[in-house]
């Protein structure tokens, strides 16, 4: 099914480049949110080098620009040593990879890609010392279970994300189409424009967001993922 027709298209809406399908449906990319850098992330991670036993990504977003700001600011070597040092942790596989290419540590995963899981799984490793390298509008799952377990937990943002409402002009779902919700701030910027169509939501918090909208998703697949994402379109056209 891969490799034949598409049966349907599906419309993508994340900063970062999708595969051209997604199981029997065609992508059409159309990015609403725009990352940008915010410098001295780098500076402000290694001046917690004496504190911190524990990093987490919690998007490939974040150590890309953590990457690049160290190396503007001439603390790579810096950097690579500080996370040589400490246990590394990212949220599911497109961040381990970028933190892999970027950084040169393979981090530890999570068993189900979401932050409650990421929390919990530092918590058991007897982490005590966290910093979160993200965006400050990144979900608040994370900090709120280490709270719960009672582990010290600080953030050091590499990036931030504004919306581009702009970037849906003329975007027109039809009753066949799917719309891929791949975050909470995807999905209300979605549902807030009016975007009507089979949603499907990549994971169950932005399911949530969805369903308070008043739109209900078609489909969540088991994996938070957009490999995920392909075998729920695929269960929705009629395949196995």
């Amino acid at each position: 099914m891969e490799g034949g027709e598409a049966r349907c298209r599906a419309l993508v809406f994340g900063p970062d480049k999708p595969p051209d399908r997604l199981g029997p449906c065609r992508v059409e990319w159309h990015p609403v949110l725009s990352p940008e850098p915010i410098p001295g992330s780098a500076g402000a991670l290694i001046a917690l080098g004496g504190w911190v036993d524990s990093v987490a990504f919690t998007s490939p977003r974040a150590p890309r620009f953590l990457y690049k700001d160290a190396v503007e600011s001439g603390l790579l070597e810096e950097l690579l040593d500080l996370v040589g040092r400490v246990r590394v942790y990212a949220i599911g596989p497109r961040t381990r990879d970028a933190v892999a290419l970027t950084l040169g540590v393979e981090p530890l995963l999570p068993p189900r890609y979401r932050g409650e899981d990421l929390a919990r799984l530092i918590a058991m490793d007897g982490m005590r010392r966290v910093v979160g390298v993200r965006s400050p509008d990144a979900l608040r799952d994370l900090p709120r279970i280490l709270a719960e377990s009672r582990v010290s937990y600080v953030e050091v943002y590499s990036y931030m994300v504004r919306p581009c409402m702009e970037c849906l002009r003329g975007v027109e779902a039809s009753p066949t189409d799917y719309i891929i919700a791949t975050s909470p701030m995807i999905a209300r910027l979605l549902a807030r424009r009016g975007l009507r169509g089979r949603y499907v939501a990549i994971g169950p918090s932005t399911a949530e967001t969805l369903k308070g909208y008043g739109l209900q998703p078609h489909c969540i697949p088991g994996e938070y993922t957009l490999a995920g994402v392909a075998e729920c379109l695929t269960r929705l056209e009629g395949g196995e």
